[in-house]
């Protein structure tokens, strides 16, 4: 059974003879959480280790990337990555407009990337409303 550094390692992305954009999307959406999750899980260990993390995270950046790539071809990857981009932003960096993108594109959104994106914003919401 391989620990958690060796399941982040390996970068099998989800891979279909010949899927639809949004279906694409949604299997790197779903591989991407479960990669973000191991890598956290690395980060977090004693285990740990700078080189340990980088080979954690290095996957995650991967599907991004392969997100970025589709986000002229499919609006639930183009929402992937302002998602990516909301949780990654520093309160420096917030000025409103992926979330403005993503609320605006939000009817079109299905499945899992639809949930995560109203789950997103409902939390942005309540952390504005907090401050």
């Amino acid at each position: 059974m391989p620990n958690a550094t060796e399941r982040a390692n390996d970068t099998a992305l989800p891979k279909c003879a010949n899927p639809s954009d949004d279906f694409r999307a949604e299997l790197l959406w779903q591989r991407r959480r479960e990669l973000k999750a191991t890598a956290e899980h690395v980060m977090n260990s004693d285990r740990g280790t700078e080189e340990a993390c980088d080979a954690a995270f290095k996957p995650v950046f991967a599907a991004r990337h392969l997100l970025a790539a589709d986000m002229d071809k499919s609006i639930q990857a183009l929402a992937c990555v302002l998602m990516i981009e909301i949780q990654d932003e520093t309160p420096e960096e917030v000025d409103g407009l992926n979330r403005a993108c993503l609320r605006a594109i939000l009817p079109q959104l299905e499945g899992s990337i639809g949930a995560d994106a109203k789950r997103l914003l409902v939390e942005e919401e309540k952390e504005e409303a907090r401050q």
